[in-house]
């Protein structure tokens, strides 16, 4: 029986044996293969596939907080664009709950390009830039597609922002009869001639309300520039990127009359939110952000840019789909095909809050 029964156990042994050498290395293999899927997956996420990264945390000492924090201005111009549209970024420690890149893009728009040219949009720098972080909960508010679940705000995470407001429509008084008060062209209104902000919303387009003497004047006006003042600094107008201009269908050069400010209000707002979109897109090509152009670690296109549902309505499908083939030029890693959250998009959410963008 003991002969007999061991030479069943070494059967046993034998057929284990078997089995294992049969199926280690379909189990090695397996075992590889799902722990490079959970390492592309993980990779991927880090990237910004499912569209945002870490933040980047920015100390509340640093050179560069300080360099920030002093563009913000009540009344926001040239060089001290920025203020906070209502609540501002917290504080934990030393630690500022807002994102490194952000800064340094919201630095970009403030700045111009390196080049001074119309290549990366346009030759000029940004006014008025109110930075919104105003949450209503930690969830996000915009449209999630319906195979996943609703995100943590990127905007409570401290990697996102929107702008509610672009710069300024700026409109000159002058002669229309020798009886205007106004002889030699001032700035309009009198008193207060900072120019009127271009809302990006799309329930809020200005309104000729200010009062003037009509019979005798005539108010004049343009995106950026005063028409007809005699400083030049003043009265010379931008160069944009000509495909801005041509997906805006609208020429800020070409000056119009006060009465018009409702509709123009509204075109100026598209022409904003495209170079907005423009000079984001563009800020690592070589002249825009930095001379030699961001890279790697470096690179400062947002992984997410979402504009605003108005904005892909008044753009219409053509002109859209130009928008589309130059952000899948220019996002990385091809996410504006196979990213259903990161890249650029819209969001009817966005149409009474602007453009947004996050990392």
């Amino acid at each position: 029986m003991d002969e007999v029964g061991g030479a069943k156990s070494e059967g046993n042994k034998s057929m284990l044996l078997k089995a294992y050498q049969f199926i280690r290395w379909p189990a090695v293999l397996g075992i590889l293969a799902l722990s490079a899927t959970f390492f592309f997956t993980g990779l991927l996420n880090s990237l910004g596939y499912n569209g945002t990264t870490e933040l980047r945390k920015t100390y509340i000492n640093s050179t560069e907080w300080s360099s920030f924090t002093n563009s913000f201005s009540s009344t926001p111009s040239r060089g001290t664009p920025f203020k906070w549209a209502g609540m501002q970024p917290s504080v934990s420690g030393e630690y500022v709950n807002f994102d490194q890149r952000l800064i340094k893009t919201l630095e970009y728009l403030k700045n111009g390009s390196v080049s001074k040219s119309a290549t990366c949009g346009w030759n000029s720098s940004h006014e008025n830039l109110p930075i919104d972080v105003n949450y209503a909960s930690e969830w996000s508010i915009y449209t999630t597609p319906p195979d996943k679940t609703t995100p943590i705000s990127t905007i409570y995470r401290g990697v996102g922002l929107r702008i509610s407001q672009a710069d300024y429509i700026k409109c000159t008084i002058h002669p229309k009869t020798p009886y205007c008060s106004y002889q030699v062209p001032e700035k309009f209104p009198i008193g207060d001639p900072d120019g009127f902000p271009i809302s990006l919303s799309s329930n809020n387009p200005l309104n000729p309300t200010q009062p003037y003497d009509k019979a005798n004047c005539q108010v004049t006006c343009a995106s950026d520039y005063y028409p007809l003042l005699a400083d030049p600094a003043e009265s010379t107008p931008p160069v944009h990127n000509s495909e801005v201009i041509k997906l805006a269908n609208y020429d800020p050069k070409i000056p119009f009359d006060y009465e018009q400010i409702n509709s123009f209000s509204r075109k100026a707002a598209l022409l904003k939110s495209i170079l907005i979109t423009y000079e984001l897109t563009h800020i690592d090509d070589p002249g825009c952000e930095s001379a030699q152009g961001n890279t790697g670690y470096d690179r400062l296109v947002p992984i997410t840019l979402i504009t605003q549902k108005w904005v892909r309505e008044d753009l219409g499908d053509d002109n859209w789909g130009k928008m589309i083939d130059m952000a899948e030029k220019k996002f990385p890693f091809g996410f504006q095909r196979s990213s259903p959250l990161a890249a650029l998009s819209y969001d009817s959410v966005l149409n009474v809050l602007g453009i947004h963008w996050n990392f």
